[in-house]
């Protein structure tokens, strides 16, 4: 793996989530994570948690995953019209 810097690093991390429609304000944790955790270990942000993108995706909300696999009614996901039982049916799975 490459190293980067750790302002680099939470810049693309930072923009990469955001791209994803990842609530600002858990952006903003999720970064702080990072960067509370690199210059605490001085550790390489690629080497803890690899490539913004990969963090990006175990990192972001499971609200926004669900978004993104076209499950409507979470928080970060508005419901469509064309929903239909099988997204509640999906929405209640999840919740157990």
């Amino acid at each position: 793996m490459t190293e980067m810097p750790a302002s680099e690093y939470a810049a693309e991390l930072s923009e990469i989530l955001e791209l994803r429609d990842v609530p600002a304000a858990a952006v903003t944790r999720i970064v702080r994570d990072v960067q509370s955790h690199v210059a605490e270990s001085g550790q390489d942000p690629v080497v803890a948690f690899g490539s913004p993108s990969q963090y990006a995706e175990r990192a972001k909300p499971r609200s926004a995953s669900l978004c993104e696999a076209g499950v409507t009614g979470s928080p970060t996901c508005p419901r469509s019209t064309q929903s239909g039982p099988s997204d509640r049916v999906l929405m209640s799975l999840l919740r157990r």
